[in-house]
């Protein structure tokens, strides 16, 4: 065995070890290790502690080791893990063996690690060298082994304060000093100085490699600046040559700078040394910031006033005496990562005048909300807000999820009107409407701003542009060159002309113009062809918002926009939906959702849109006379039910003779005289039998919630074409004339129907065919009167009604039904009401007034009723 001694020496931590000597290296046999084939051989270090007891314990410290190797100008780093000695227990370690490939190698560097400690992520770094002149060779089929004694060296502390220099902007700060605003309070979430959180400092001894330790940072006590974390080196000289600065959890790179810093390691010794944090020259992120006070100081800016929910009311942006770095944290401001706004909010002060060339050296900003409108949306008499500033604020990304949102906000705009109580309509759940605590009055004008600059087309990253009842008449045609704008809002202006711009948008996706009108525009043609030529350009747009613009004739290029998917053009003018010349079949624009609420609208053509995909379709409050053909299509060969289809208050007397059906959730033909009258009787329409040819085709018909309140019946018979109704759950017939039900009302005609409302009709006599019904729950009944609607007309009550198994649900209020005996008392019943029928004497069975009593039967009365049986209700002759 053949062994070679060399010299080693190099300082480590804390008395710990280094290399100093090279005291062996050993070739040995395969006889004693495993030859591997294919030009391989193995390495092993052996490390031994040498001189003082300190060395001799913190050699157990010691769990792995990091080489650095060259071989031939290839590089090869591995860490290996450290073991005891075997026949050296308690003096020295042993590294795992390294395949190598054989060649001529030297070791470049060394770093020896120990355990993690309790709150680090990292392993403690104990010693590092570069041992120089150290060279080996690795031979095939081989173990080299290198013995090293160890020996002690002296190291110190050292730790850093971050103080913050911005030199390279004083004179811009100087500019500022007298300006006066308000202060406001402070947003954790956007960047400046104190959003540092760890940081890598990069240094060097002499002309040693380089070294980089990473560390976090903390607030000094009672002191405007940062310190680190402690941390441990050879004493020594250093350079700090670079320092990167991080935010929590290293999500991002905040700074990097080269302060070059000179500092001294002494042994033993804790020592603290500055280090500036100095922003540079023509900062990207501070020339947005310089930005922002040119658009505050050319609008007004000293008068500015908060008005919203999202920052302090009444606040304004503050520049004197605060650093530059912190200018871009202001109400209404918004900013990336990298310190770049993002998103800038003028639209909520009461900013005025035209907007500054300044804004288009924003070039990271993403959104720009120029007025903000938070009118008051209802659902079942509830106020909601849908803000979608407030929503992009909270980082809800508007462009991902416009369709949801649009959902929802048409849902409010246009609430179903509370329907029957027994009708199966599932409860709305929003996600992103909130609920109201203020709003802006629709027509408002809210802010001064008048004109937009041709800079913003620098703003090439822009998606959102939000302008609301402001004072801008016309948009800049530069709108056109920025690539990414796709969701627009143009709400409550006063054009001069419909804008070029929007006429040429090719990439817009989402569109508000609702309220907006053109000057001189009174018959809405400016509008119309403006729509026109925007539906040329644009092949992209899905939502488009045009209530209450002044159109009376529909943009017939809508018709080939195949992408259209949301639309609302209620309160508008409109006389017609029509369909191209000589349409033979549908066009491309195949909406989900359509409003045309409140127009003056007489007729729909029967190739206006197609309807297979359609969710949502309300024509409320038009000129209807005729029921159109335009569902034909989806009834015949449709592989979905629409969800609602809404023609509320209309004229529609009568249903064509190409009628083939319908198929949706919810069908309303409230508000209509829609009765087939024979003999001067109105009945039910038969249009419903003749499109599934008397029940050939019966699956042309598929109505779950069927409302016809208020439609002028005087009569509902089994020829009238009701039998089909097979999938029918919910039937609303209030507030017609209908005196009976006739024979076939049953289970075998409705095996679903589980409510009907027969409130406010002529009936004399319980209707009991109804209880044929066996899935009917709620069944209402109230206010029955002659068809003069003078005299209450139901006065008995049937017997036999706890044989009406499903029944849960019984209203006979508003009657003048006489006599309730305990043994025709309903108790099958979890609900009743007999209130407001003056004459009523009844008596409730104990074990019903026991329930009534715990809460398990709710019970409708008046106090002044003759109610015998139950001592605890609230009636006068219990008092």
């Amino acid at each position: 065995m053949k062994k070679i001694t060399m010299n080693l020496r190099k300082n480590i931590t804390y008395l710990f070890f280094s290399f100093v000597s090279l005291l062996a290296v050993t070739a040995c046999s395969d006889e004693d290790d495993a030859v591997i084939a294919g030009g391989k051989g193995y390495l092993q270090l052996r490390l031994f502690a040498e001189g003082t007891t300190r060395a001799l314990n913190d050699m157990a410290d010691a769990k792995k080791i990091e080489l650095e190797l060259d071989c031939d100008g290839l590089t090869v780093v591995q860490t290996l893990g450290l073991s005891a000695v075997p026949e050296a227990e308690g003096a020295g370690l042993v590294t795992e063996k390294i395949e190598l490939l054989t060649g001529d190698y030297q070791l470049m560097s060394y770093t020896v690690y120990g355990a993690v400690k309790p709150g680090k992520d990292t392993p403690e770094e104990l010693a590092y060298g570069y041992p120089g002149d150290l060279n080996f060779q690795i031979t095939q089929g081989h173990l080299t082994e290198i013995d090293v004694n160890v020996e002690a060296t002296l190291r110190g502390k050292i730790s850093f304060n971050l103080i913050k220099d911005l030199s390279n902007y004083q004179e811009e700060m100087d500019k500022v000093n007298n300006a006066s605003t308000r202060a406001i309070a402070k947003d954790e979430t956007l960047f400046q100085y104190d959003q540092i959180a760890e940081i890598d400092v990069t240094y060097k001894m002499g002309s040693q490699v380089a070294r980089t330790s990473q560390t976090k940072v903390y607030l000094a006590t009672d002191a405007d600046y940062f310190h680190t974390d402690t941390l441990s080196l050879v004493a020594g000289e250093y350079t700090v040559t670079e320092v990167k600065y991080y935010d929590k959890q290293r999500q991002n790179l905040l700074l990097v700078t080269n302060p070059n810093t000179k500092i001294t390691v002494v042994p033993n010794v804790l020592n603290k040394q500055d280090i500036d944090v100095t922003y540079p020259e023509n900062m990207k992120a501070i020339s947005d910031y310089m930005a922002l006070y040119e658009i505050w100081k050319a609008m007004d800016g000293p008068n500015w006033s908060y008005a919203g929910e999202t920052y302090v009311a009444k606040s304004n942006w503050k520049f004197d005496g605060r650093p530059i770095d912190e200018w871009g944290n202001q109400p209404g401001v918004q900013v990336n990562a990298d310190g770049r706004v993002k998103s800038l909010d003028l639209g909520s002060f009461n900013a005025k005048g035209d907007i500054p060339e300044a804004l288009g050296k924003l070039t990271e900003l993403e959104s720009l909300w120029l007025g903000k409108h938070d009118d008051d949306l209802y659902d079942e008499s509830v106020s909601y807000k849908l803000s979608k500033y407030s929503l992009y604020h909270k980082g809800v990304d508007l462009c991902k999820n416009r369709l949801a949102i649009a959902r929802e906000e048409l849902a409010l705009r246009h609430p179903r009107r509370k329907a029957s109580p027994m009708c199966n309509q599932k409860k709305q759940a929003y996600t992103y409407a909130e609920h109201a605590t203020y709003d802006v009055n629709k027509g408002d004008i809210f802010n001064g701003i008048t004109s937009i600059p041709t800079t913003i087309k620098n703003l090439q990253k822009l998606e959102i542009l939000y302008i609301a009842n402001g004072r801008i008449t016309n948009l800049p045609e530069e709108l056109v060159e920025l690539p990414n704008l796709t969701d627009m809002e143009l709400y409550n202006c006063k054009l001069e002309e419909f804008p070029e711009a929007l006429k040429k948008m090719q990439n817009i996706i989402a569109l508000n113009l609702s309220t907006t009108s053109i000057e001189g525009d009174t018959d809405g043609k400016q509008m119309m062809e403006g729509l026109n030529a925007l539906f040329n350009s644009s092949k992209n747009l899905q939502i488009l918002y045009a209530q209450e613009c002044g159109l009376t004739e529909f943009p017939m290029d809508i018709l080939d926009a195949e992408n259209l998917v949301m639309l609302d053009m209620t309160d508008n003018k409109l006389t017609k939906l029509p369909q191209k010349e000589n349409a033979e079949f549908a066009p491309k624009f195949a909406p989900i959702q359509a409003f045309f609420d409140n127009n003056l609208i007489t007729k729909v053509e029967q190739f206006f849109c197609g309807t297979n995909d359609i969710e949502k379709f309300s024509i409320v409050s038009n000129h209807i006379e005729e029921f159109p053909l335009l569902f034909n299509q989806g009834a015949i060969d449709g592989k979905y039910a629409a969800e609602t289809i809404d023609f509320t208050d209309n004229r529609i007397s009568k249903f064509p003779e190409d009628f083939k059906g319908i198929r949706t959730e919810t069908l309303s033909l409230s508000w209509n005289p829609i009765g087939e009258v024979k003999n001067g009787v109105s009945y039910f329409p038969s249009a419903f039998a003749k499109a599934t040819e008397n029940g050939q085709f019966p699956e042309r018909v598929s109505i779950q919630n069927l409302e016809t309140m208020n439609c002028q019946l005087d009569s509902i018979t089994y020829t009238d074409g009701f039998q089909y109704f097979k999938n029918l759950q919910a039937w609303d017939l209030s507030g017609n004339n209908l005196r009976y039900i006739p024979y076939k009302f049953n289970v075998e005609t409705f095996p679903y129907l589980t409510g009907l409302n027969l409130n406010q009709n002529c009936f004399s006599q319980f209707p009991t065919e109804v209880f044929n019904v066996q899935r009917l729950y709620k069944l209402y009944i109230s206010s029955q009167t002659d068809r003069d609607g003078n005299t209450r007309c139901l006065k008995e009550f049937p017997s036999g009604m706890d044989q009406v198994f499903g029944l849960r649900f019984l209203d006979v209020s508003g009657n003048d039904i006489r006599i309730i005996s305990e043994e025709d008392f309903p108790s099958i019943l979890m609900e009743f009401n007999v209130a407001d029928n003056p004459n009523l004497e009844m008596t409730i069975p104990s074990s019903i007034c026991e329930s009534i009593v715990n809460g398990t039967y709710m019970f409708g009365f008046d106090s002044d009723q003759y109610i015998l049986g139950c001592p605890a209700l609230d009636l006068d002759i219990n008092k």
